[in-house]
């Protein structure tokens, strides 16, 4: 569990200091090797990142042109 929320938290927070997906993806790419080198299963790394980014899409509100609308 403490493994699993430590993933979590360092993704969460290279997703909110970045601004750029370029950033984010060489942040990511550090933490991953960090992560692998102190024996973390790269299995569990992968699938934690993965369900937070999708969970941060899947949110994301899009953006729809909106129509005025005149009142006669």
């Amino acid at each position: 569990m403490y493994k699993r929320m430590l993933v979590n938290t360092q993704t969460d927070r290279a997703y909110k200091i970045n601004n750029t997906w370029h950033g984010f993806n060489t942040d990511i790419e550090r933490l991953t090797s960090v992560l692998c080198k102190n024996m973390f299963p790269l299995k569990m790394i992968e699938n934690i990142i993965g369900k937070y980014l999708f969970k941060k899409l899947d949110n994301t509100p899009c953006e729809t042109p909106k129509t005025k609308t005149s009142i006669s």
